[in-house]
């Protein structure tokens, strides 16, 4: 099993000590290679393109030790004459590792703890809420490994049709959904109409911050219910 994967299993210990950037889980997933510092407690997460080392976000390593730890990979990518690109750090990295960067895109972020008040009196949200509640949409977190498996054939299909609405970017290996590799550490939460599966939602840790991140959150037509924008 790639759960069971002896460097991607050393790669999660890394990551709940310093996995700090909104994508750093993403390292575990599969089509990636894996660089380790020396020094055992540091790696970096790379796609090799034939002419260089596409890097999946910032080091996984302590902030201190990220201008050392890229140096050393920098040195190791010219010795296999490679040119490197760090793909999706964010200022953090910058601020420690000056090197010059294109901004892309911006990583939106939230305290749950502060939605209700923040966006009480916003009116598409009131009335997508009502939406909801008049269709009778439920939401529920699968929270075992065990209710994950059984669920599993069907968590596949809602994914599997989603996936077919929407062409993959050219950069899939750093986006591509590999939702059940290592279930434990995720969090699932289900949406439901009338007993019929219509939506799914895939959150995985940023131990760094206490916080979660998801870049799975799909849903399909079901009873005239509209498809999540994601």
């Amino acid at each position: 099993m790639v759960s069971e994967d002896p460097l991607r299993r050393r790669l999660l210990g890394l990551l709940r000590r310093h996995g700090w950037n909104a994508t750093s889980f993403q390292v575990v997933e599969l089509e990636l290679r894996y660089w380790f510092d020396p020094e055992d407690d540091a790696a970096v997460a790379y796609y090799d393109t034939g002419f260089a080392w596409v890097v999946a976000g910032a080091p996984i390593a302590s902030i201190d030790r990220c201008a050392e730890v890229t140096r050393r990979f920098a040195d190791e990518a010219r010795r296999r004459r490679k040119r490197i690109v760090f793909f999706a750090i964010e200022p953090r990295f910058l601020n420690s590792v000056p090197m010059r960067s294109l901004a892309i895109g911006e990583q939106p972020s939230w305290d749950p703890r502060l939605w209700t008040e923040r966006h009480r009196g916003h009116r598409g949200l009131k009335e997508q809420l009502r939406r909801a509640r008049a269709k009778g949409v439920a939401v529920e977190r699968i929270a075992s490994e065990d209710a994950i498996g059984a669920m599993r054939p069907q968590l596949e299909r809602i994914i599997t049709r989603w996936l077919a609405a929407r062409a993959m970017p050219p950069m899939s290996f750093l986006v591509a959904i590999q939702p059940f590799l290592f279930a434990e550490e995720r969090r699932y939460y289900a949406g439901w109409v009338a007993g019929e599966l219509v939506g799914l939602l895939v959150a995985v840790p940023v131990y760094g911050r206490n916080g979660w991140s998801s870049r799975t959150s799909c849903a399909i037509r079901a009873r005239r219910m509209a498809p999540a924008s994601c």
